[in-house]
């Protein structure tokens, strides 16, 4: 197991070096467990000549001839789609929700926000089920960001 974490690149590198190194020894399989996959943030092009680095990486792990990858949390499932090998993509949100749970009346009113777009959903669902609220809001477009119940229909 290795996360690709801060120092990303040291890791990343790191990485690929071990893979190389249970290969010419011969390993029958190397699977990469990797709790947090660096780069995963830039898994789409959102502006012109922005690289897809998430997808770079993926080539890397599969040119040092993993043979499988098990990631906890990608940032965006469609990172899946840019490994040529298989790929389990494992959730924590039972772990953190059993947890949350079982101190949920000592939190009070609980409200739980995305930190970009692209999880909004991950953060909707986990306030749904934690009977939480949260907050919508577009980046800076209007002062006071507007909330929603978690448990209302209308968004």
């Amino acid at each position: 197991m290795i996360s690709t974490c801060s120092p990303v690149n040291d890791n990343l590198v790191e990485l690929l070096i071990f893979i190389d190194c249970l290969k010419r020894a011969s390993a029958r399989r190397v699977t990469i467990v990797t709790p947090y996959f660096g780069y995963g943030r830039q898994d789409r092009k959102d502006k012109g000549r922005v690289p897809i680095t998430a997808k770079l990486v993926a080539n890397l792990i599969t040119a040092a001839k993993a043979d499988r990858v098990l990631a906890i949390d990608l940032h965006a499932a469609q990172i899946q789609g840019f490994f040529d090998l298989p790929v389990d993509h494992l959730s924590a949100t039972p772990v953190f929700f059993d947890y949350f749970h079982s101190i949920r009346d000592r939190l009070g009113d609980l409200c739980l926000v995305s930190p970009d777009v692209g999880n909004v959903k991950v953060a909707e669902g986990f306030a749904n089920l934690l009977g939480a609220i949260w907050p919508l809001s577009t980046s800076g477009a209007s002062p006071a960001p507007r909330s929603s119940r978690s448990t209302s229909s209308a968004r």
